[in-house]
């Protein structure tokens, strides 16, 4: 077959999330092997093993599609032991990971289908969009777009490519560029009836056009990016510094609020965190991750009912969020209620099971065994 084939009893923890998010409705693809579309004496020469490898991998993508994705981790590992030179499993298993939002753990698996793919891969496309997709979750525009532009090289009429493609060339401040990449996906997405993404496109070319990226937002947009940069940096004055000329700039902009609370959280100005926090729900009332850190300083701050309060909100926004009923689970316990600490620390651990999320969920068994 060919290789295409926790007054509290212990201190009050509170989680902090750093995660600066970047909205997209791109999705990863995955690898599939349609054994329907072998001739008849294809299907004759192919060995057991060969059709056992189709099955698993088949069967993986009929459980990724359902969302099951301890099940199609299962399949797509037994068939990377079957053939551990093919790409499909290895890409499939990165589809996974992007999926729980594991990143380096995506790359690492689609590097190594990288690595064994054949030069005549049928599915390169493919490969090189997700790596591409990893980036652009990483935020790392630049590299995004020369994975988008290899995926297109392989599949010039590939419309996700074209679309990501756009949206890292918005991100970069290259309108042109992203109205014709986007431009392109549109058509394609009008010829292929695809309702949904051709929506999107719509929505995103008429912001484009209504804004033309005026001066004033393209610096915002650059402020926040070179803030975000020297904060993972750790210079928090300049970071600061940065993200409030952003916020003077594009006062209604959620995102440059929520990173600003957040390096306030970190440098313990809670008060000040709790301003900014506001101010991202206030100009963006469903954002989760805002919810969740202002309930979480709330905690900090030992204002317990009104942290629980306002993570109760988080939770109707995002209920399979594990962190989430961490933060409950670690206000009932500052409160001295065991029982609801254990009980909410326990969905959290279910959740982290679910997505196998082992390094939370490390921390979320080492909260319950304080209590």
């Amino acid at each position: 077959m060919a290789n295409h084939l926790i007054r509290p009893i212990i201190s009050f923890l509170i989680l902090i999330c750093l995660f600066f998010n970047t909205a997209s409705f791109s999705e990863p693809q995955y690898s599939n092997i349609n054994t329907a579309a072998l001739n008849e004496s294809a299907l004759q020469e192919e060995t057991a093993s060969e059709y056992l490898y189709e099955d698993y991998i088949n069967k993986g993508i009929d459980h990724l599609q359902q969302g099951q994705y301890d099940k199609a981790e299962d399949f797509f590992v037994k068939a990377k032991a079957l053939y551990p030179d093919s790409p499909d499993s290895y890409i499939n298993l990165g589809v996974i990971h992007m999926q729980r939002n594991n990143i380096e753990e995506a790359l690492t698996f689609l590097h190594k289908a990288k690595e064994f793919m054949p030069g005549d891969y049928s599915k390169k496309d493919i490969l090189f969009y997700n790596i591409g997709l990893c980036f652009y979750r990483a935020e790392d525009y630049s590299k995004a777009i020369e994975y988008y532009l290899l995926a297109l090289e392989a599949n010039p009429e590939l419309p996700d490519a074209l679309y990501s493609l756009g949206l890292s060339y918005q991100l970069m401040g290259e309108r042109e560029k992203a109205v014709s990449s986007i431009r392109e996906a549109k058509y394609i997405f009008e010829e292929t009836e695809n309702l949904q993404y051709l929506a999107k496109a719509n929505e995103t070319l008429a912001l484009l056009e209504k804004n033309n990226i005026s001066s004033s937002g393209k610096e915002a947009d650059i402020y926040l990016k070179d803030g975000s940069k020297a904060f993972r940096d750790k210079d928090v004055e300049t970071a600061v510094a940065l993200i409030k000329k952003s916020i003077l700039l594009d006062p209604e902009n959620p995102e440059a609020h929520y990173r600003l609370g957040v390096i306030y959280a970190n440098e313990e100005k809670f008060i000040q965190a709790v301003s900014c926090f506001k101010n991202a729900i206030k100009n963006e009332p469903g954002m989760a991750k805002a919810y969740l850190n202002l309930g979480g300083t709330y905690g900090k701050l030992e204002e317990y009912e009104q942290a629980l309060k306002v993570l109760v909100a988080a939770l109707k926004l995002d209920s399979t969020n594990p962190k989430i009923y961490y933060n409950i689970g670690m206000v009932y316990a500052a409160s001295g209620n065991k029982n609801l600490a254990r009980k909410y620390l326990k969905k959290a651990e279910a959740l982290c099971l679910q997505n196998n999320n082992t390094g939370f969920l490390e921390k979320v068994n080492r909260m319950y065994k304080k209590l």
